[in-house]
């Protein structure tokens, strides 16, 4: 769902009942013109208690998601639902009617709920996420589990619940791993329940047959076991460490130990290769009480981009979160991004909570020219900088675009130019002072090899290349910050960032950086973008603000990440710091990091 304000993060409770959006007629298809009952039940959640209930609903056409969804909070009459009991009713008539002006067939419904205008209670899925209802395509057989079927990490002794339905009459069967628990002939609907107590992983899956016709459907709970307590292997870094003769492994290796020493109590990783299932299967390993968590990943498809998540659970609390060293991310917003710009972008899996990793073996390598494999930078005394905003430089908004006008920035006697940051930043237009992950390329201005196509086109024609860099702060959608949220900002516990910034320039959340893990990701990103990108020197935005809890050590921390990040990567790098405040120390810096 497009929206316009501050990222919030959300978790759900790990035991208790999800928020559930149901249909009747409970698989709808594309040729359907009737009237479709859609029940939404808060399960406890803001909506609950709401006076009023509206559907922010959209649909799913060519892909495209969100098609034809009012503005937010819009408050229009036929989208407000009505209660019944302690859940909320929408009844449309004909969704082809429903929602103006938009032709083609229909693929999903997508939906949240709020209480309209002025209101402040939202309702979502479980995870904080938008509801997708699928549309079967018209004359296929299809069937599926109820959305109030059991799914995800249960308790020992429960009891677990399937029902499903099909889409004609089919002989159906319920297996569990593979064995027969249930079965219906010729019937449309079928339902099991039995009570797991073994510790362990349950596939379910739903299977309908009529005549050479099959579909099928599946739902996965996991009765946990305790974390495994096991040593990383040597040579393990944080994020993704690709394994160097073997193409189908990888390792994941995520910090999580919060501002206490508490540790999580396991630590899970989804995606598209195990169909995004809470599993022991996949439950990382505990590394001691260092706070580092791992897990090697096998059976992978070389070249095959695969994403995923890590599912944090902390008590009660699930939180779904992106790698912070992920090199490629993706987000719902994508699918607003310029196709123009990321031709064949990855599709945002429907069960990704906010941003999600993306993992790929046995990437290509970029061919770098002679010109920037030998590029001799313009001596720093002598720059003539042009700074410049991709999204405005030119009307096509792409690192591509400024290729095609070096020529004008060589005749004007550019010798380098500093790109505003093009690190993932939140939404799809901004300056890019709002950075959410450093090690990925924002994929609204093109791919990451466009990105070294500039910079390669830029050394043949002498034009040095410099990134500027927000290390002050980042939002809540980063997944430092959403692993330990509290109500409205990062939760006291949160070892990564200041509750209060120590200095005049705070904005969103405020970087520790006398914490180990913060100075290490911002050196080893220092080093990334000169070793993968070949650019040529920063400029270090709000470089005043790089504080611990007061700023007492501030030029320390500047000289770190100047002599064991940039130097790491480029002895002759440039080192430009916006310092504003301090005049003391800034005579002190200046004199130093030229």
């Amino acid at each position: 769902m497009k929206k316009l304000f501050l990222f919030l993060s959300f978790t759900f409770c790990w035991a208790l009942s999800a928020q559930t959006v149901t249909t009747v007629p409970a698989i709808i298809t594309d040729d359907y013109t009737g009237i479709i009952t859609i029940t939404y039940d808060p399960a406890g959640g803001a909506m609950a208690t709401a006076t009023n209930c509206y559907a922010h609903i959209g649909v799913t056409i060519g892909g495209t998601k969100w098609q034809c969804a009012p503005t937010w909070r819009s408050g229009l009459a036929k989208h407000k639902l009505v209660k019944d009991g302690t859940k909320w009713v929408l009844t449309i008539d004909n969704m082809y009617n429903y929602f103006t002006s938009c032709p083609g067939k229909y693929q999903e419904l997508s939906m949240v709920f709020n209480d309209g205008p002025g209101g402040t209670r939202e309702g979502k899925t479980a995870s904080g996420g938008d509801f997708f209802i699928t549309i079967a395509p018209a004359g296929e057989l299809s069937v599926k589990f109820a959305p109030t079927s059991s799914s995800g990490a249960i308790a020992s002794g429960s009891t677990v619940n399937f029902s499903a339905d099909a889409t004609s009459s089919s002989n159906l069967v319920i297996k569990k791993n593979g064995i027969t628990v249930q079965t219906a002939t010729n019937a449309t609907t079928i339902s099991h329940s039995e009570v797991l107590s073994t510790t362990g992983d349950y596939v379910y899956t739903v299977e309908a047959t009529s005549g050479t016709k099959t579909a099928s459907d599946t739902r996965s709970v996991a009765i946990i076991s305790s974390s495994q307590n096991v040593p990383r292997p040597s040579g393990l870094v944080d994020g993704i460490t690709y394994n160097a003769t073997d193409n189908t492994k990888a390792h994941l290796c995520l910090y999580s130990k919060d501002r206490s020493n508490v540790l999580p109590d396991n630590v899970f990783v989804v995606g598209d290769f195990n169909n995004w299932a809470i599993s022991n299967a996949y439950q990382l390993k505990r590394d001691g009480d260092t706070g580092y968590w791992w897990i090697e990943l096998t059976g992978l498809q070389s070249g095959v981009e695969y994403a995923f998540q890590y599912a944090v659970k902390i008590g009660t609390k699930l939180v779904k979160i992106s790698d912070p060293y992920s090199e490629k991310v993706l987000h719902p917003d994508d699918q607003w991004e310029p196709k123009q710009q990321y031709p064949n972008l990855k599709t945002y899996p429907t069960q990704g909570d906010g941003y999600v990793s993306v993992l790929q073996t046995n990437k290509a390598k970029f061919n770098w020219s002679a010109q920037t494999l030998n590029f001799v930078k313009p001596n720093k005394d002598n720059l003539v900088i042009y700074e410049l905003w991709v999204h405005d430089f030119s009307a096509l908004r792409s690192f591509n675009a400024i290729i095609d006008r070096l020529s004008y920035l060589q005749n004007l006697g550019v010798n380098a130019i500093q790109i505003m940051p093009v690190t993932e930043f939140e939404g799809n237009i901004s300056w890019g002072y709002n950075p959410t992950h450093y090690f990925s390329v924002d994929k609204s201005y093109g791919t990451e090899n466009d990105l070294k196509k500039l910079i390669d086109e830029c050394h043949k024609r002498g034009i040095a290349v410099i990134l500027d860099m927000v290390f002050n702060h980042t939002t809540g959608a980063a997944p430092q910050a959403k692993m330990y949220w509290g109500t409205n900002s990062i939760a006291t516990n949160n070892p990564w960032f200041n509750q209060i910034a120590p200095h005049g320039s705070s904005v969103n959340q405020d970087y520790d950086h006398n914490f180990t893990q913060t100075r290490s990701m911002f050196k080893r990103a220092l080093k990334y973008w000169i070793d993968e990108y070949k650019v040529d020197g920063y400029r270090m935005d709000i470089s005043h603000g790089f504080c611990g809890s007061d700023c007492g050590n501030r030029t320390e921390i500047m000289f770190d990440y100047f002599n064991n990040g940039v130097k790491a990567g480029n002895p002759n790098a440039y080192f430009i710091l916006e310092h504003w405040e301090e005049t003391l120390e800034n005579v002190k810096i200046t004199s130093t990091l030229e």
